[in-house]
C-alpha cells in the first residue's frame, strides 16, 4: 500500500509514539490514541455521531498490539512480577467483560467527562505529588483484584489501557520498584486491552472499531513499544513527568472544547 497522503501517515506516527510511551511507562497508549482519534476519525467517518465511542473502541484495538509487544519485551528482560500481574489482570479482564454492555449504552458526553476528570487526576499527581505519595500500611495482595476491577472499568469506558492506574497501585500501595511496576503493568494492560478490544470487536452488536486505522496504529506501535522498553533504563523520571504533564494539559484542553462547544 502506497501512502500518498499525509493524513494516511498520521496513524503510523501516532502509533509509533504511543508504542514508545507504552514500553517506557507501562501504559496502554490510549492517552495518545483517544485524543488523536477524536481529531482523525471524522475525516474517515464523515460524521461526529458516536465519535467518542468509535475512538475508545479503536484505541483499545490498537493498544492491544502495543501493550502485547511491550509486555513480551519486559517479560524477556525479567522485569515482570508474575503473582501481582495475575491478580490485577484477573480483576481487570473481568471488569471488561462485566461492564461492556453498560458502557456501550452510556452517553458519549459522559464518557468524555470521565476521560477529562481522569486526566486531571493524573496531571495533579504528576505536578503536585510528583510520585511521592506512599502507603506504609501492609495491603493484602488479593486487594489487587479490586484494583483490577476499577482499572478494567476505566479501560472499557475511556479507551485508556489502565496503566495510569496500575503503575501507581504497584509503586504506592505495594512499594514495587518503578521499573518492575512498569513491566508488570504492561502485562496487565495487555490482557485488559485485548479483552476490551475483543468485547468491542467480536461481541458487540455493532462494531465500533475502525479496523483500518486501528491496524495502522497498532502495527507501528509494536515497533514503538520495542524502542520504549529499551529506553526504560536510560530516560530520567523527571523528563518523563514533564513531557507527560505537558501532553496531558493539551489533551484536557482539547477534550474540554470538544464537550463544551459540540
Amino acid at each position: 500500500m502506497i501512502i500518498d497522503n499525509i493524513l494516511d501517515l498520521l496513524p503510523v506516527i501516532i502509533g509509533l509514539i504511543a508504542g514508545i510511551l507504552s514500553g517506557l511507562l507501562g501504559i496502554g497508549g490510549g492517552i495518545i490514541f483517544v485524543p488523536f482519534l477524536l481529531f482523525y476519525l471524522p475525516i474517515e467517518l464523515g460524521t461526529r455521531e458516536l465519535l467518542v465511542k468509535h475512538s475508545v473502541a479503536t484505541s483499545l484495538f490498537a493498544g492491544a498490539f502495543s501493550t502485547t509487544s511491550s509486555a513480551v519485551n519486559h517479560y524477556l528482560r525479567k522485569n515482570v512480577i508474575k503473582k501481582e500481574a495475575i491478580l490485577l489482570g484477573i480483576g481487570s479482564v473481568a471488569a471488561t467483560i462485566l461492564f461492556h454492555y453498560f458502557v456501550v449504552k452510556v452517553d458519549a458526553v459522559i464518557i468524555s467527562y470521565v476521560i477529562i476528570f481522569l486526566l486531571l487526576f493524573i496531571l495533579s499527581e504528576n505536578l503536585f505529588f510528583n510520585g511521592r505519595f506512599e502507603i506504609t500500611a501492609e495491603i493484602p495482595k488479593y486487594y489487587l483484584l479490586l484494583f483490577g476491577l476499577a482499572m478494567g472499568f476505566i479501560s472499557i469506558l475511556t479507551g485508556l489501557g489502565g496503566g495510569v492506574l496500575a503503575v501507581p497501585v504497584f509503586t504506592y500501595f505495594y512499594r514495587i520498584d518503578i521499573k518492575k511496576a512498569v513491566g508488570t503493568s504492561s502485562v496487565v494492560v495487555a490482557c485488559t486491552m485485548m479483552s476490551a478490544a475483543f468485547m468491542h470487536l467480536g461481541i458487540s452488536d455493532s462494531s465500533l472499531v475502525v479496523v483500518s486505522t486501528g491496524l495502522l496504529m497498532g502495527i507501528s506501535a509494536v515497533v514503538g513499544a520495542f524502542i520504549g522498553v529499551g529506553m526504560t533504563a536510560r530516560v530520567s523520571d523527571t523528563t518523563i513527568r514533564i513531557i507527560f504533564s505537558i501532553f496531558l494539559i493539551i489533551t484536557i484542553i482539547k477534550l474540554s472544547f470538544d464537550v463544551w462547544f459540540s
